[in-house]
């Protein structure tokens, strides 16, 4: 019984940690994430949900490469490692996924919407 419980609190912890899809480092509030993209020279704005959900509203000037289409680590892995990502999805589990593959493969400016498009919406800011 121990060793139940003791697999299902690792389990509960491997859960919670994994969809908050959060990386707390740049990762950033609505305001924070649009001020940084104003202030940042040489960027690359990525949506990184599903087409649908791209066409029903995204952020001025986003590219659209879908995290769960199975080809965004080919689509990114030609992508220059030295400039600048600004990196969101729905609620932040997507990007979160997307942007620690981007870290581990050698991208070294990566910046991820907190909340996702979700809490962009939420701060009422400009979406297309």
């Amino acid at each position: 019984m121990k060793k139940v419980y003791s697999i299902l609190v690792i389990l509960s912890v491997w859960f919670i940690t994994s969809c908050s899809g959060q990386n707390t480092d740049n990762s950033l509030k609505p305001n924070q994430f649009s001020a940084k993209m104003k202030a940042t020279k040489n960027l690359t704005l990525l949506d990184v949900r599903t087409p649908g959900e791209y066409t029903e509203g995204h952020l001025k000037g986003a590219v659209n490469i879908d995290w769960e289409s199975g080809s965004f680590e080919s689509a990114v892995a030609g992508f220059d490692k030295t400039k600048n990502y600004f990196v969101y999805c729905r609620s932040g589990h997507r990007s979160g996924l997307a942007v620690t593959w981007m870290r581990e493969h050698g991208f070294k400016n990566v910046f991820e919407l907190n909340g996702g498009f979700t809490s962009w919406k939420s701060e009422e800011m400009p979406i297309e």
